[in-house]
């Protein structure tokens, strides 16, 4: 096989990974790198890209670790090659704060994406779509961490580069406005979000046509924004709307078909109609594990989701076993001080209140331990979240708020409820 035949199995195996067949995409990204390694050596790019591949690959699967180190050895290559200044080194620094990202590891997250924009600077200027996708970047860091200002900011200077380099019609321009609508949502402001979610969805189907996965993310937020609205029937229109596209253009076996089967069960949850709503979740939970496996932390969602159907039916062993199964995914994934592990143990305590609460109790203060449950849960939402009900007025539990949230000031951002929530648009990665 020659060296150009190799390029062309990398981008065979980009389709694979974004059409989910992870397996096969591995393959060919390891026949490439033999290629690349036997014509031109072990330090090459195309080795180096080859690494960066497997490395999105497996951070798709949610297998992080193994990800953050062929996007490392990709960064060593890529530096070695091409010079420390160059595009593709910002690329790399790029994909591995994703990886970090994932992980809950934002200050290595930021630091990896601030790499990438000052390489992306120096190389290309200030006004190039490449420095908006780092600003970008670092935007989704910010939100991640519960900064919002400084999210809003960096998302700002995102579309305001975008529109001057790209025009206002253009699929980056949306993300910026898609990104925008994200932090409103999570701030509470909805009116805001819904306009720029709205702005997003006019220019995706403006230029990709109605028929496009990305058409079916923007109905997908809007969906996400009435049902946070308490527009429910809308809400489950939108999401209709966003499984049609998915299943047409897709198929049915994908992993992004399982979002918006997720999201139509907590619609139904929301109404009330818990049978549809267990029907839906587990349709997303079936899909998942078997596109993705067992342990990855989109099946630890669907788990909870479930959990939480289970609980709002009074049936608490059911809730609790699938509470279990989604926390202990998340601390084999990510860890024990991870936001999502701190939301897992809040999703049992909720459902130990109504039954038991000294392992309420308990269960919280494991929450507490991890030190992000003042991320994972506002407290706005613990104070109000009717299923503590039975253990708002004694004594551990106030003295827990104190602990976890010390301010008296309100704070804004999401609950303990589980959803595959607004969908972000990430900058580029390498293939």
């Amino acid at each position: 096989m020659t060296e150009e035949a190799a390029w062309d199995k990398l981008e065979l195996a980009r389709d694979l990974r974004d059409r989910g067949d992870y397996a096969a995409a591995v393959v060919l990204y390891q026949e490439a790198m033999t290629v690349f390694t036997a014509v031109s050596g072990a330090d090459s790019l195309g080795v180096a890209n080859s690494y960066q591949g497997i490395g999105n690959v497996y951070q798709a699967q949610g297998q992080y670790t193994e990800a953050l180190e062929y996007h490392q050895t990709g960064l060593a290559i890529t530096i070695w090659v091409l010079g420390h200044d160059h595009v593709n080194v910002a690329i790399s620094y790029n994909n591995i704060g994703g990886v970090y990202q994932a992980q809950g590891q934002y200050v290595e997250a930021l630091e990896s994406h601030q790499e990438s924009l000052a390489i992306t600077i120096r190389v290309l200027g200030h006004d190039h779509a490449d420095v908006a996708g780092s600003y970008n970047n670092i935007g989704m860091v910010y939100q991640a961490q519960g900064q919002y200002v400084e999210a809003l900011e960096y998302h700002q200077k995102s579309l305001a580069i975008n529109i001057r380099v790209l025009g206002h019609d253009h699929g980056d321009v949306a993300g910026s406005y898609n990104n925008i609508g994200m932090v409103y949502s999570v701030q509470g402001k909805y009116a805001e979000a819904l306009e720029y979610y709205q702005k997003d969805l006019a220019i995706i189907i403006r230029v990709l046509g109605h028929d496009h996965v990305d058409v079916a993310g923007s109905y997908n937020n809007i969906g996400n924004i009435y049902k946070k609205q308490g527009q429910l029937a809308e809400a489950l229109e939108y999401h209709q709307k966003s499984l049609a596209i998915r299943i047409r253009v897709l198929g049915h076996d994908h992993v992004d078909v399982a979002m918006p089967y997720n999201n139509i069960g907590e619609v139904y949850r929301a109404q009330g109609q818990y049978t549809k709503a267990l029907e839906y979740c587990q349709k997303s939970l079936a899909i998942r594990i078997r596109v993705l496996g067992h342990d990855h932390v989109d099946v630890a969602i669907s788990y909870h989701n479930i959990g939480i159907v289970y609980q709002a039916q009074g049936q608490y062993a059911e809730a609790l076993e699938s509470h279990q199964k989604g926390l202990a995914i998340r601390i084999r994934v990510l860890g024990n001080e991870n936001v999502d592990v701190a939301n897992s143990y809040y999703n049992m305590a909720c459902a130990y209140a109504s039954w038991d609460r000294l392992l309420c109790h308990d269960v919280l203060l494991k929450a507490e331990q991890t030190t992000c449950l003042h991320l994972a849960v506002t407290r706005q939402h613990i104070q109000t979240d009717s299923d503590l009900d039975s253990v708002r007025d004694l004594d551990w539990f106030n003295e827990l708020l104190l602990r976890v949230y010390p301010s008296t000031d309100d704070d804004s951002g999401g609950g303990g409820e589980e959803e595959d929530d607004e969908e972000e648009t990430d900058a580029e990665e390498q293939s």
